[in-house]
């Protein structure tokens, strides 16, 4: 009897010992996958910080792309990357570009900055922007081919025309007191003549 307790009590452990050691295989299957799984994650975000592109490089691609599309260079302007408005995943890349009459108008596009793809190009005037362009359209002949150059500038003109008013009149207005000054210089010329004779006469009488 003694025999057979202490076999059953060495199956058991052997068991025991068993179940053990493959739990804890398993346990260290899942925490190496685990690790793996970290590992690729922390690779992957690595590659993608490494492949994210300069801000001069974003304004290459957004300007190449306006060649590629058959735009003249002298039409697209002052690139900039505007580092407020961008984010960790795009870049916004601010621009000029000219209309067909070769006025720069505003513009942005914004780039992913993991691949350098263009998501999208907009019209980046504010409200007051267009405002001004507006005005600005219906005073000048280049949007305007019935009017003359001379439209543009007749505001100009009429304040030329009334500076010289007011210096005509000024003048006019210096003549009357230059006559005045000079009837009150020859009145007085005349007086002292009047008085070289009178004083003349009585010399004449005293001598007499």
């Amino acid at each position: 009897m003694k025999f057979k307790a202490i076999v059953a009590i060495t199956l058991s452990l052997s068991l025991l010992t068993a179940c053990g050691a493959n739990q804890h295989k398993e346990n260290s299957s899942k925490s190496n996958d685990t690790n793996k799984k970290t590992q690729q994650t922390d690779n992957t975000t690595q590659s993608n910080t490494e492949k994210q592109m300069t801000p001069q490089e974003a304004e290459d691609i957004v300007r190449n792309d306006y060649k590629a599309r058959g735009v003249n260079e002298y039409q697209t302007l002052n690139y900039k990357t505007n580092l407020e408005r961008s984010n960790e995943h795009e870049y916004y890349v601010e621009h000029l570009v000219r209309d067909a009459v070769g006025t720069p108008l505003k513009r942005c596009a914004i780039v992913n900055r993991h691949n350098g793809t263009i998501i999208n190009i907009f019209d980046d005037m504010s409200e007051k922007d267009k405002e001004e362009f507006e005005a600005f359209k219906k005073r000048s002949p280049k949007y305007n081919p019935g009017m003359n150059n001379h439209d543009e500038t007749d505001g100009e003109s009429e304040d030329i025309q009334h500076h010289d008013i007011d210096n005509n009149k000024a003048i006019q207005n210096d003549i009357p007191d230059q006559k005045v000054d000079d009837k009150n210089d020859k009145n007085a010329v005349n007086k002292e003549e009047k008085h070289d004779n009178g004083a003349n006469n009585s010399e004449e009488t005293k001598v007499k």
